[in-house]
């Protein structure tokens, strides 16, 4: 969900990264350090976070890039636009598990048919042979057989999908055009930071300080 100052969740805390980047900056440091200057860091961190929502309007085309960005990745992914505080890494996370876990299931079907329909049908003959249970054992052949043909379809169907894919090439059709969608996110993500720094971040903490040095000389004069 979005803050009052229209950044995500998320984005907010890299804002507060980004203010601490430029609080730590040799300019601001340096800027804190003059004798003329009373304010300390602390201040000005409290002061930022409380002014968010005009530092961020300083660079609000380059979140907005940024967040198209993003919701181009997540429907890339399969998983459709994302709503506003959703996070498109959380997407790629749960659509590689789920085809992992169907590929899974995919394998384990006829093989766990194939180990059935064999100990079915080794029951089945060898009562069959020393003549006891001669039901049981026509039954127990019975299930086997059947099993068999449930291992037989299923294999014919993960082999009938394998050669589809080969034939098409679908993983790497579909891995390349996401995986370029999330490095132009990341891309536009470090666009907007530099934005923000430069012309949201930094400009503010000089204007206050700036103020505080004029209030103070002003007091002095009085004086």
């Amino acid at each position: 969900m979005r803050d009052g100052d229209g950044l995500r969740a998320q984005d907010r805390l890299v804002f507060t990264h980004v203010l601490q980047q430029a609080l730590d900056s040799p300019e601001i440091r340096a800027a804190l350090r003059d004798a003329s200057v009373t304010v300390r860091p602390e201040w000005l961190r409290a002061q930022a976070l409380r002014d968010r929502e005009v530092i961020a309007e300083m660079a609000v085309a380059e979140y907005r890039s940024y967040l198209r960005a993003g919701a181009v990745a997540e429907s890339d992914a399969g998983g459709g636009v994302p709503e506003p505080g959703a996070s498109w890494r959380d997407s790629e996370q749960t659509t590689s598990a789920r085809a992992e876990l169907l590929s899974a299931l995919a394998f384990l079907i006829p093989a766990l048919s194939a180990v059935a329909a064999a100990a079915f049908l080794l029951i089945g003959h060898s009562l069959e042979l020393v003549g006891l249970h001669p039901l049981l054992a026509d039954e127990l052949q019975t299930w086997g057989w059947g099993f068999a043909l449930i291992a037989g379809a299923s294999a014919a169907v993960v082999l009938a999908r394998l050669l589809m894919a080969a034939a098409h090439n679908t993983p790497a059709a579909m891995a390349e055009p996401a995986a370029d969608a999330y490095d132009r996110a990341r891309r536009e993500q470090a666009v907007w930071r530099q934005a923000l720094l430069e012309r949201g971040v930094l400009p503010y903490l000089r204007g206050r300080i700036e103020e505080e040095r004029r209030a103070a000389s002003d007091s002095e004069t009085r004086r």
